[in-house]
Order: C-alpha cells, then sequence, then structure tokens
C-alpha cells in the first residue's frame, strides 16, 4: 500500500490567494465603514457587543498580522472640522453670495439691470448651484451639500425679492415659488440623506409667511399653512430621526404660533381665528410631543424599521456625552410642551383662575396614566418617569390656582410624601435630587410661613393643625426613608421649624418671651435626655445646642421684655436644671453602655 504525498500549494498560488483575501478584506471594511456611519453610538456597541468572540487561532493572527495601509490611513486621518477643505466650501459659497449681493446693488447703481434681469440671474445662479451639487454628490458630497444649500438659498432670496422689492410677481404666485422651493429642499434632504437640507427647508418654509408679508392678517390662513409645515417635518423626523431637524421645527413653529395668538388675542368676539390658533396649538403638542414619544414606543419594541436617532450634523464625529446628552429631547418635549400648550390656551380664551386650574388638574391626570402605562414598559421607564414628573408639576400647579394656605400647604406635603415614596423604590438619582429640590422648596415656604406669621387663616386651631402636620410629616421622611446625610439636613431643618413654632404661637401671649424661653427649655431637656439614654448624638447635640441658645436669649431678649418676677422665675429655673442636667449627665451617658464580661483568671 502506496501512501502519495501531501500535495502543497506552491508560492505563486498562496500570493494569489492573499491578493484576493486582501481584496475581500477591503471592501467588507469599506461596507462596514458605510454602515458605521449611518448607525449612532447605541446601535454600534450593540453591534460590536453581538459580535461572537474569536477564537484563539484568530487572535494569534490578528495580532501577528500589521494593520493595512488603508486602516493606517483611516486612523490618522483628521476629523473633517480640523480639515481645510470643510471651512472652505462653506466660506466660499458665502463670499460668493455676498459677491452677487454686491454685483446687483452695484449694477442697479449704474443702471445696467433691469429688475426682471436681476431675479432671472437669481434663478440662473440657484439652478446651476443645484445641477452642480446633484452632479458631485456621489463624489465630494460635503462640497455639494454646500452647492446644493446655496442653491436653495438663492431660490428664497430670488423669490422675496422679485415679490417685496421689485412687484414682478402676484403673491400667489410668489407663495407657490417659496411652497415649491421648500417642497424641493425636503425631498433633496430625503433623496441625499442630508440634515442640513432639511434644515434650510424648515427655515425657509417658516420664514415664508413673514416674507411676502403683505400687511393684511389672515390668521387662519397662517395657522393652517404652519400645521401643515410642521405636519411635513415631523414626518421627516419620524422617518428619518433627525434630531437637530425636530429642534428646528419646534422652535419656529412655537414662534409662528405665538404670532398668530398675539392677532387672536386683539380680538374680543369668538371668531375663527382663536379656534384656528388653538388647533394649531393642540396639532403642535401632539407633533411635538407625541410624535417622539410614538416613535420611540415603536423603536424600543423592536418592530419598527425606522432609521435610528441622530442629531443629524456631525453624528461620527460628536463625543459620547454629547451624543447621550442629544437623547435628553425627549424628556425636554414631556414636560415642556404640555406647559407650552396651556400657556397659551389660557390667555387665548380668558380662562377664569378656577377653569385654568382644572385645565391643570385635568391634563396632570392624563399624564398619570400616560406615566403608568410607559413605566410598566420596562424599555421605557425613564420617560414614565419624566411624564410622572411633568403630571405632577402639572398637579402642583393647579393647587396653586385652586387651593388656598394651609390646605395648599396641606396638598403639597401630601405630593412630597407620595415622591419620597416612590424615590425610595426608583433610586434614581435624578429624581432623588428633585424631589429633595422639591421638598426644599415646600419645607422654605414652611419656615417662611413661620417666620412671617403670614397666613389667611384666622382659626388658630387650623393655623397649628396644619404646621404640626407638616413638621410631623418631615420628621417621619427623614426617620423611615432617608440615608444618614439626607436625614440629617430634614431633621435640623425639623428642629428648626419647631423653635420657629413656639415663638409665633407663644411671643404674642401676655408674657411672650418667657413662654417661649420655657417651651424651648422644655424642649431641649427632653431632646438632650433622649440622646444620652439611648446614645443618639444627633439628639444629644441638638439638646446642648439649643440650651445654648436659650441661655444667649435670656440674657438679650428676656432681660429687656420679661418681667421682673417671670425673669427671677426663669434664670432660678433654668439654673437648678442646668445643675440637675450636669450631676445626671454622665450618669444618663454611661447607664445606656454596654458591659464587658469579665474573663476568668484560668487557675495555675
Amino acid at each position: 500500500m502506496t501512501v502519495e504525498p501531501e500535495k502543497y500549494p506552491n508560492d505563486h498560488d498562496l500570493h494569489k490567494r492573499l491578493d484576493e483575501l486582501e481584496h475581500v478584506v477591503s471592501q467588507l471594511q469599506a461596507q462596514l465603514h458605510t454602515v458605521l456611519d449611518r448607525l449612532d453610538a447605541s446601535e454600534q456597541t450593540n453591534l460590536i457587543q453581538s459580535r461572537p468572540a474569536p477564537s484563539r487561532e484568530q487572535r494569534k493572527t490578528a495580532v501577528s498580522q500589521p494593520p493595512s495601509p488603508r486602516v493606517k490611513q483611516e486612523l490618522s486621518e483628521p476629523k473633517p472640522y480640523l480639515q481645510g477643505d470643510f471651512w472652505l466650501n462653506k466660506i466660499g459659497i458665502a463670499l460668493i453670495l455676498f459677491a452677487l449681493a454686491f454685483l446687483f446693488k452695484f449694477a442697479i447703481d449704474q443702471g445696467w439691470l433691469t429688475p426682471t434681469v436681476r431675479v432671472v440671474i437669481g434663478l440662473v445662479l440657484g439652478t446651476t448651484l443645484l445641477l452642480f451639487g446633484l452632479r458631485l454628490h456621489s463624489k465630494r458630497r460635503a462640497f455639494a451639500v454646500v452647492l446644493l444649500g446655496g442653491s436653495m438659498a438663492s431660490y428664497y432670496i430670488t423669490g422675496f425679492a422679485a415679490f417685496q422689492l421689485y412687484e414682478l410677481v402676484s403673491f400667489l404666485v410668489a407663495f407657490s415659488f417659496m411652497i415649491v422651493v421648500s417642497l424641493l429642499t425636503f425631498s433633496l434632504s430625503i433623496r441625499q440623506d442630508e440634515a442640513i437640507l432639511a434644515l434650510i427647508g424648515t427655515l425657509g418654509g417658516f420664514a415664508t409667511p413673514f416674507l411676502l408679508y403683505t400687511g393684511g392678517s389672515n390668521v387662519p390662513g397662517l395657522i393652517f399653512y404652519t400645521c401643515i409645515l410642521m405636519v411635513g417635518t415631523v414626518a421627516i423626523y419620524f422617518y428619518k430621526g433627525w434630531r437637530v431637524l425636530l429642534w428646528g421645527a419646534t422652535l419656529l413653529g412655537w414662534i409662528v404660533l405665538w404670532v398668530g395668538l398675539d392677532a387672536a388675542v386683539s380680538r374680543t368676539a369668538v371668531s375663527a381665528d382663536k379656534w384656528a390658533v388653538q388647533v394649531g396649538l393642540v396639532l403642535a403638542w401632539l407633533a411635538f410631543w407625541g410624535v417622539p414619544i410614538l416613535r420611540q414606543v415603536l423603536m424600543r419594541n423592536g418592530t419598527s424599521k425606522l432609521s435610528p436617532l441622530t442629531v443629524g450634523l456631525g453624528d461620527r464625529y460628536l463625543p459620547q456625552f454629547m451624543k447621550q446628552w442629544a437623547g435628553f429631547d425627549l424628556h425636554v418635549y414631556a414636560i415642556t410642551a404640555v406647559f407650552l400648550l396651556l400657556l397659551s390656551t389660557i390667555p387665548l380664551w380668558n380662562l377664569e383662575q378656577t377653569e385654568a386650574g382644572w385645565l391643570f388638574a385635568g391634563f396632570a391626570l392624563l399624564y398619570g396614566l400616560i406615566a403608568f402605562t410607559l413605566y410598566w414598559l420596562s424599555s421605557l421607564r425613564n420617560l414614565g418617569i419624566t411624564h410622572a414628573i411633568a403630571a405632577t408639576l402639572l398637579l402642583t400647579f393647579a393647587f396653586l390656582i385652586l387651593l388656598d394656605d394651609e390646605i395648599l400647604l396641606l396638598a403639597l406635603t401630601a405630593e412630597v410624601i407620595i415622591w419620597q415614596f416612590f424615590n425610595t423604590r426608583l433610586k434614581n438619582k435624578w429624581v432623588t435630587a428633585g424631589v429633595h429640590f422639591f421638598s426644599g422648596i415646600v419645607a422654605f415656604w414652611m419656615l417662611v410661613r413661620l417666620t412671617t406669621g403670614e397666613t389667611t387663616s384666622k382659626n388658630t386651631a387650623v393655623r397649628v393643625a396644619t404646621d404640626l402636620v407638616v413638621i410631623i410629616s418631615y420628621a417621619s421622611i427623614a426617620l423611615v426613608w432617608l440615608p444618614l446625610v439626607a436625614k440629617r439636613l430634614y431633621l435640623l431643618a425639623v428642629h428648626i421649624a419647631i423653635l420657629l413654632f413656639f415663638w409665633r404661637e407663644l411671643s404674642d401671649l401676655t408674657n411672650g418671651q418667657g413662654l417661649v424661653s420655657v417651651a424651648w427649655g422644655v424642649y431641649a431637656i427632653t431632646l438632650l435626655i433622649i440622646g444620652l439614654r439611648y446614645r443618639i448624638n444627633e439628639c444629644r447635640l441638638a439638646g446642648l445646642t439649643t440650651l445654648f441658645i436659650l441661655v444667649a436669649k435670656l440674657f438679650l431678649i428676656d432681660l429687656s421684655e420679661v418681667k421682673a418676677i417671670w425673669r427671677i422665675l426663669l434664670f432660678f429655673g433654668f439654673g437648678g436644671a442646668f445643675m440637675l442636667l450636669s450631676y445626671f449627665y454622665q450618669m444618663l451617658w454611661r447607664s445606656n453602655t454596654p458591659t464587658i464580661p469579665e474573663e476568668p483568671i484560668p487557675k495555675t
């Protein structure tokens, strides 16, 4: 039996296979580079994590092989905004537009160009830039985008000049031309996949009514046009995921709506203008809040084929922290959109205070239900929390409008208790900061109320009961739910509130300052005994500090404001109390000290 020797490929075959392999790898790298350009940071992370771990042999091979020339070139290539051509083409197109304006002015001064010729030149320039931009887009994308943007700007300027400056065309013709330019800009942005073109179309579209303003007042027409434009821009955002487009549309859309609102408010009778503005406000709320939330829900469910969310301008070169903060816009929309809607609706219809309060309460209920729904979708819990915050703010506004002094304070305290409870479950640092901030505002109002005595209630029992409920609530929150540092701060505020409470309620009575001193002394001694007996250092220090403050009060205030007999009794009483405390201090401190049993001495 003969065994044939194993055949090995010669050197020529090996070199040929290596060349083919390098060619295939370079093509795959180019395709991967294109795909990664269209993905945001989160998608890239998921893609990297989903790859299988390389084997030991693959790792050795990867380490042993030097990077290809293409990879070296990409690693050493500077970012576009650090290259000269990134700024040269943009500065160049700006200089060309300025030169065109200067040329027009010079030609007009010399009488060379008639208005018709000037408009034709503007159209020819815009068309030339458009054709060159389309032709160069596949080869020089960044340069082509500058040409396309300059083309659309030329068209907008030409339309404005033909109507406003030269009066060559009617309003209908100029308005139709502007609409065609906006539609062309949006279609180019989708076709060329360029968010900056969509942003130019958005700016030009919203500016069109003002560029072609004739002095008339057609509020329904303005709002109808604005609504169509908002729907179009939001539809492009929904399809492409360009955040910068939504930001621009939100800003410009609300500005135009407020212009219509100002015109409608000036009319006393309920007219079509007010209803048109109201429809526009509701549509803006749905477009700039509901559509982004709906898109996020569809994206998180994994059933949608929508493009991932991107900023739309320079995503590839943005730092990671800027990409993360860019996603914060959904939370901003969740809170601001509804307030813009309500704060615009109230002056539009000149609502009464009670009507406005119930309007806020109704939207608070709506947002609470939405928050509950989003929170139980595990992938959207942060948005659920944001909507819960929005519901709380809406409810707080309703309370501020509908309720008065004591009832308002109790309602806000109830909100504090509820959020402190949820904060122990959510364990979110931003929620924690917000809850403490809101609790601090309510506590500050309580301290001001105790200091100044400002209250609309004439019933002493109601006032005292309200203050005690708030003080006990804050003390309970601190003792039950808060960590050590926050607990100490809350208890310090409670301690100050108790002292101010005694001052406010007792100082106006006969010999009031003496009664305040007695109340402070009893309270301080109680704290000191509890701190010593149960070894609670915070109570012990609070009691001692209060006693020292009491001594200062005896000399600074009580000597001049308290009658002689009361002054004698106060000094005798507190002097004796201090002596007794000094005598029993160590006994109380040691009585709770654990004793260590002595070990028996071993017998020798």
